[in-house]
């Protein structure tokens, strides 16, 4: 990963938490979110093993897993979120490391997903980052990726606040590192999907995290 891009999460995540935004959003994961990963991650991630967050921030969201009797790694490109997420949750491993290069081997992890990553990636990044991902799970895993919806009541807000702070007051706003391919539908994620090895399990979104997110699921042959 381009240095420009680690420095810009170290950025944010060091930041992040001393603005009234990072306060908003630390309430929404931690009181929202948190309940419905650890609702839709128990459908699916019933097998023992390792399970990564990958680009996991603070994981905060994964709070609720705690009770679960798996083990998880916490993954992301920041030291700064990764030595936060460690310090909050015993039973995380915090690795620092590239999210095209995973540093394990074939067939290894039991199950992957992620909250508020992919859209942070170009479409073609995108496709090299999830066959990387296929690469290390065993077979018959599946990856969970809650990946945030262009349309939702969420980015509507603050896309609005963006035009009006940058382009009518013109004054600096930045909440978020930049985000090229938030889903816009069911058919946006299958296009993408079906560029990878993956086979789809669901594509759907619910008023679970206040339709903020598409659950994409889908599985490894096995």
């Amino acid at each position: 990963m381009k240095t420009e891009s680690v420095l810009e999460w170290d950025k944010y995540w060091v930041g992040h938490e001393k603005t009234l935004f990072g306060e908003g959003s630390r309430i929404y994961r931690k009181y929202i979110l948190s309940f419905y990963v650890k609702k839709i991650l128990g459908l699916y991630f019933k097998q023992k093993g390792f399970f990564m967050d990958c680009g996991s921030g603070s994981s905060e969201s994964s709070m609720r897993l705690i009770p679960f009797e798996k083990k998880y790694i916490a993954f992301d490109v920041s030291k700064y979120a990764v030595r936060k997420a460690c310090n909050r949750f015993s039973n995380l491993k915090g690795v620092v490391g590239d999210i095209y290069k995973l540093p394990y081997k074939d067939e290894s992890i039991s199950g992957i997903y992620n909250l508020g990553v992919m859209e942070h990636f170009l479409q073609e990044d995108i496709v090299a980052i999830l066959n990387e991902f296929y690469r290390v799970m065993i077979p018959g895993s599946c990856i969970v990726l809650f990946w945030p919806y262009r349309f939702s009541p969420f980015n509507m807000v603050m896309d609005s606040i963006t035009f009006l702070m940058t382009r009518i007051c013109r004054v600096k706003f930045w909440y978020t590192p930049d985000e090229f391919t938030r889903l816009t539908s069911k058919k946006h994620a299958k296009s993408i999907m079906d560029k990878t090895s993956f086979s789809i399990e669901t594509i759907h979104f619910s008023i679970g995290d206040l339709f903020s997110h598409y659950v994409v699921v889908a599985k490894k042959a096995g």
